[in-house]
């Protein structure tokens, strides 16, 4: 068996590897969309709106208006400490109450506890 020598079998599942990163690279024109306004969904949005269209949703109380302008203008940056990547810099392209935004989305995830998801499920009927 081949170890990974030029012309391997190795060497090819390699460079298939890599032209798939690549290719995924490209693809940014997927819209998700983060339910929650917690300290889960605040993560998972600014994790993802490094690379998606990212749309934070939370019907709790005013919750979205409030993470809203408290962010304002600039970026959302997550701190991840031990990490090889400490600072997370990105913007999400909304945070509202609106659930005709699940329309935009490819992608929806419930970062709430179980009690909630009724609640986004009928809004987003």
């Amino acid at each position: 068996a081949s170890v990974g020598g030029p012309g391997s079998g190795t060497q090819n599942l390699r460079s298939e590897r890599f032209a798939s990163r690549a290719a995924m690279g490209d693809v940014t024109d997927c819209c998700v969309l983060v339910c929650g306004g917690g300290n889960g969904a605040q993560v998972v949005t600014g994790l993802l709106a490094t690379r998606y269209k990212t749309i934070a949703v939370s019907f709790f109380a005013d919750e979205a208006a409030k993470w809203k302008a408290a962010l304002g203008k600039d970026k959302f940056e997550l701190t991840v400490e031990g990490a090889s990547v400490s600072k997370i810099i990105s913007k999400p392209a909304d945070i509202t109450n609106d659930p005709s935004v699940a329309a935009q989305a490819d992608v929806i995830i419930l970062a709430v506890p179980s009690f909630a998801h009724g609640e986004y499920f009928e809004k987003f009927a």
